[in-house]
């Protein structure tokens, strides 16, 4: 595998014009595996990702190798349409997306799930999240 998992997931969201348009743009898309220190209203949308567990499957004799990952990516905004918007680009982008140069054989989504939560920035608007929960099947374990 050429990239890491999280590698791939940024490059493939960052190379999508409908989802880096709304997040900042091709030059500083607000795409990250990890959520920035006390975000401003223009600090949104933005996506925050986390690849997970990966399970490990090697057939019998321990030749061929087939690695299922999850990966959660989260979408934030001030707006549930807005949030709502990049999610679906967001899933347009990575569901059965397939690299074979990264040795990614299937994408796919797994659950949606939509929240909001009290602001943390001293703001009276909320934050409105929708996590989406994708399967990665692949090659290699990392």
């Amino acid at each position: 595998m050429s990239k890491t998992l999280g590698r791939y997931i940024y490059d493939t969201l960052a190379a999508e014009s409908d989802v880096y348009s709304k997040v900042g743009g091709n030059l500083n898309p607000r795409i990250s595996p990890y959520l920035r220190n006390a975000p401003t209203a223009s600090d949104f949308p933005a996506i925050v990702f986390d690849v997970g567990s990966t399970q490990v499957t090697t057939d019998s004799l321990a030749i061929n190798r087939t690695c299922q990952t999850t990966a959660t990516v989260s979408i934030l905004d001030r707006t549930y349409d807005n949030a709502d918007a990049v999610a679906k680009a967001v899933i347009e982008a990575l569901d059965a997306n397939t690299s074979t140069a990264d040795c990614i054989t299937q994408i796919r989504i797994e659950s949606v799930e939509h929240s909001m939560e009290t602001p943390y920035d001293g703001s009276q608007d909320l934050v409105y999240r929708v996590n989406l929960s994708f399967s990665i099947i692949h090659k290699a374990p990392i």
